[in-house]
């Protein structure tokens, strides 16, 4: 009996490690706490930051030094206070493969600037008085 009860103990342990496979589009990470928004524009603490850098890409990012780099678009200085951002090629998409436009980048920022939304985050864009679309790619 004593021998039954080992056998049955050892021949399980092999079924310990048989379970589902995590697909490979998977993330799994641990967190201090839970994210309180995961929509960018009304993000503010650490957690939500941090998850929104994994699921959406910035037209311009910045390096470790904090300098500017090219993420979705290249940039142009016209003067101190005029930008020029050109998506680059290939154009980012949707996750649905639909591509990006320049519309869809005025339509978030206007949403931040847009007093009705109370983005906390719109005190930060101020500054940005006009927002044009010349072309789909360029803003």
């Amino acid at each position: 009996m004593v021998t039954m009860a080992w056998l049955f103990l050892f021949l399980i342990s092999f079924t310990w490690g048989c379970t589902e496979s995590t697909p490979e589009t998977t993330i799994r990470f641990g967190l201090a706490s839970a994210p309180t928004n995961l929509d960018p524009r009304y993000a503010t603490d650490a957690t939500s930051a941090r998850i929104n850098r994994l699921l959406y890409s910035r037209l311009v990012d910045f390096a470790e030094d904090a300098t500017p780099i090219a993420s979705l678009a290249t940039w142009e200085v016209l003067t101190p206070t005029h930008y020029r951002f050109t998506f680059i090629e290939p154009r980012p998409t949707f996750p649905d493969g639909t591509e990006i436009t320049a519309a869809d980048v005025k339509a978030t920022y206007v949403s931040v600037l847009d007093p009705k939304t109370s983005s906390p985050h719109r005190g930060l864009l101020a500054n940005i008085s006009r927002m044009v679309t010349p072309s789909e790619s360029t803003i």
